[in-house]
């Protein structure tokens, strides 16, 4: 409710925001959805949006986010031999 009534009807724009911050801390869009979606729904019912919309934008938002998670980056870079060039890597896809 607080968030709500902080954000009020521009909280849409923040809600990639918060799922991309959670795939971001749990390496994972699949953990960031756990943890959040129920969240994001429950906002978008107070704002009086469309709560499945509110859904979408966390997944979409940890989509984009785990691109430049660091996780998958390390592992990514290890696997394809830029070991040392994760930096570099997340410098390319940070844009996108």
């Amino acid at each position: 409710e607080g968030v709500a009534n902080l954000a009020g009807s521009v909280y849409p724009i923040f809600a990639t925001f918060i799922g991309g911050l959670g795939a971001f801390v749990a390496g994972s869009n699949t953990v960031s959805n756990m943890m959040f979606s129920l969240f994001q729904y429950g906002v978008g019912g107070q704002i009086g949006g469309n709560p499945t919309w509110m859904v979408a934008l966390q997944a979409v938002g940890g989509a984009a986010e785990n691109m430049i998670c660091v996780h998958n980056v390390v592992a990514a870079s290890a696997v394809v031999g830029l070991v040392g060039k994760e930096g570099h890597v997340i410098r390319k896809t940070l844009l996108p």
